[in-house]
C-alpha cells in the first residue's frame, strides 16, 4: 500500500509543477477580498487577455505543447496583477517568465467594493493545446 501511494506521489509531481511566488513580491494592502461587489476585469475584456497570453507562449516556448496551467493572482488596488501561485501541468515552465509577463500586462479594472477600490484574488484557468490557447477561464477563488 505504501508503494501504491508513493508510486502515485511520484506520478503526479512528475506531471504537475507548482511555482510559489513569495507574497512579498506581491504589493497588497489589508483586507484582500476573494469575492468583491464588483471583481476585477482586464482592460479590453477576455478578448485582450487571450491576445495577450497567446502572445506570451511564444516567449514562454509553449509554440508547440499542451498544458494546462493555472495562475492566482492578487489584483491590487491601483489595477496591476501579480501572480502568487502558478499551477503548470503536465511538466514545468519557468514561473520568473511567466511572472515576468504577468508584471508587465496592462492594468486591470480594480475590484470594487462598498464603492471603493480594494486588492482582490482571482484565478485564471488556461487550456494550451499544441501552443495554441483554446480555453481562458477567469474565476474568483470560492
Amino acid at each position: 500500500m505504501k508503494a501504491q501511494f508513493l508510486l502515485a506521489t511520484v506520478v503526479f509531481f512528475s506531471f504537475t509543477s507548482i511555482g510559489q511566488i513569495s507574497s512579498k513580491d506581491c504589493r497588497k494592502s489589508t483586507p484582500v477580498f476573494e469575492l468583491a461587489e464588483k471583481m476585477p476585469e482586464p482592460t479590453g475584456g477576455m478578448d485582450s487577455l487571450k491576445i495577450f497570453f497567446q502572445r506570451e507562449f511564444i516567449f514562454w516556448g509553449l509554440n508547440d505543447q499542451t498544458r494546462q496551467l493555472d495562475i492566482d493572482l492578487l489584483i491590487d488596488k491601483t489595477g496591476s496583477a501579480c501572480p502568487y501561485i502558478i499551477y503548470v501541468a503536465p511538466y514545468s515552465l519557468p514561473t520568473d517568465k511567466i511572472t515576468n509577463s504577468i508584471n508587465s500586462m496592462s492594468k486591470w479594472k480594480p475590484a470594487l467594493q462598498n464603492g471603493y477600490k480594494v486588492d482582490c484574488y482571482v484565478k485564471l484557468s488556461l487550456q494550451i493545446d499544441a501552443g495554441i490557447l483554446t480555453k481562458i477561464v477567469y474565476k474568483n477563488l470560492r
